[in-house]
């Protein structure tokens, strides 16, 4: 720094005492940052786009692609499984198809709902006594014993298998009660069960029929579309950070002495200037690239309902004409 010069910066100074040597000393910063983008961020860009090609795009549409197909036509498998079995199963006698689709789980379950005993369970069962009810003044309701709660509920049976063929329907000779019974027996148990399960057979091959001849519902794929969507952002940032100091730091120093001896006298002066200039310089340097991919897939399926043609059971061929023994 020359003389006559303000430096920039902050100024410190500092003094020292009131002694004969005086000690001055001057301190300046000066500090300047600089930020620059640099670098070729186009080209930078198309290097990280090549990528793309490893993100398995293709294979996720492929994927998508092939999903869709394998459920439209897992979709039309299954629809063409359950008119077969439809048709199979009004192929089958009522035994062997009471025999393959009512479990004693269903069995029990219906006697629960239309017979229960009160505690969750069902009255029908070895084992339970029925009781009295008494008079109810409120309702009116006549006093009943254990043997007409019984015969109460027989009734309700031979009532509820009435359109069963003969054999498998309830009767009170059937069954075999006295008037004084209050409790069933293992053997009527069993024989209230196979009409129930014969019963439940016989509603649901009915229900399966009424579904045939009104021609069983399907669902047809008509057409869609299938889209695969990417989604690719990238951005590459290049920054050059410079950072300059300068210090400048100045030391003066003066020295004065003085003497005398009689009439003579002595002055004696010196200074010192000693000047100390320090420039640094801090360079940094930053790049970034942030790449991001979204992949999308969406299908559209529009479909009608259909049925399939109503099933008609095959008639048993006619008999052959008998000969005429005559001849004529």
């Amino acid at each position: 720094m020359t003389d006559g010069q303000m430096p920039s910066g902050e100024m410190v100074e500092t003094k020292a005492g009131n002694s004969p040597d005086s000690v001055t000393t001057t301190q300046s910063v000066d500090g300047t940052i600089s930020t620059a983008s640099v670098g070729d961020v186009a080209q930078r860009g198309m290097d990280a786009a090549k990528q793309v090609q490893n993100l398995g795009f293709a294979d996720f549409t492929a994927s998508l692609i092939n999903g869709t197909f394998d459920a439209i036509v897992g979709a039309t498998v299954k629809q063409m499984e359950a008119y077969a079995k439809l048709v199979a199963d009004l192929s089958k006698s009522i035994q062997q198809f009471q025999t393959e689709n009512i479990s004693d789980a269903q069995v029990t379950q219906h006697l629960t709902v239309h017979y229960p005993d009160g505690e969750g369970g069902t009255c029908i069962r070895p084992g339970y006594t029925f009781k009295g009810v008494p008079e109810d003044p409120k309702t009116g309701a006549a006093k009943q014993d254990a043997a007409k709660q019984l015969e109460g509920v027989v009734k309700a049976l031979v009532e509820e298998t009435r359109s069963l063929e003969d054999a498998a329907r309830l009767t009170t000779a059937k069954l075999g009660l006295t008037s004084s019974a209050t409790s069933f027996t293992q053997a009527q148990v069993t024989q209230i069960r196979t009409a129930i399960a014969q019963l439940l057979a016989t509603d649901m091959i009915e229900h399966l029929r009424q579904m045939a001849r009104d021609g069983m519902a399907r669902i047809v794929v008509t057409d869609g579309e299938i889209m695969s969507k990417l989604t690719f952002n990238l951005s590459t940032t290049e920054i050059q950070q410079k950072q300059q100091s300068n210090y400048n730091e100045n030391l003066n120093r003066t020295q004065v002495g003085a003497g005398g001896n009689g009439f003579w006298w002595k002055v004696k002066a010196s200074t010192d200037n000693t000047n100390l200039n320090v420039n640094s310089m801090n360079e940094q340097t930053f790049d970034s690239t942030l790449m991001s991919t979204e992949m999308i897939g969406q299908v559209k399926i529009r479909f009608k309902t259909e049925s399939f043609p109503p099933y008609v059971a095959p008639q048993a061929p006619p008999e052959p004409p008998k000969p005429n023994p005559s001849g004529i």
